[in-house]
């Protein structure tokens, strides 16, 4: 996962194609909301754990998606 979000951070437009269609992948398990969340607080790279605070803002901003989100993560 954060390498996907590396490749998003790059200058390469066909590179940041992929990372998105990856993304958009990994987004149909719902291990990645626990993934994003460990990025944001442990990843080395500032650029990395921003965006993916970002990224976990924007899917858990609708309500329907924090719902689907286990209560047990929820509690994390």
């Amino acid at each position: 996962m954060e390498q996907i979000i590396a490749n998003l951070l790059v200058a390469d437009s066909d590179v940041i194609q992929k990372a998105t269609n990856d993304l958009q992948e990994a987004f149909k398990h719902p291990e990645t909301i626990p993934q994003l969340c460990e990025i944001t607080v442990s990843s080395k790279e500032a650029q990395i754990r921003q965006y993916s605070a970002v990224l976990l803002r924007k899917r858990l901003g609708k309500l329907r998606n924090w719902q689907m989100v286990p209560p047990e993560q929820q509690a994390m």
